[in-house]
């Protein structure tokens, strides 16, 4: 992988992690797909989960009965290794 390469994977990493707080606050499931893949894992406390469909239930079952709400993201730190999950 070259360094360019690293850095535009990690530039879109980040912006990835900003459009998903994004989505959550705005309640705007219908971008998730723009920031996973539908085939993602994910554990928010409960085990292991799959699929968009599944996270989405998730956000929906903490968020749906907030008000607004602000997610901030800070001190993220993103380590490229090829194409690497």
């Amino acid at each position: 992988m070259t360094d360019i390469q690293a850095l535009l994977d990690e530039r879109e990493i980040t912006r990835g992690l900003g459009r998903f707080a994004r989505i959550l606050d705005q309640k705007e499931w219908t971008g998730l797909p723009d920031v996973f893949a539908h085939d993602l894992t994910f554990d928010y406390g409960q085990g292991e989960e799959a699929g968009i469909a599944t996270l989405e239930q998730r956000m929906r079952v903490y968020l749906d009965i907030c008000g607004p709400t602000q997610h901030l993201l800070g001190s993220i730190v993103v380590d490229v290794a090829g194409d690497e999950r």
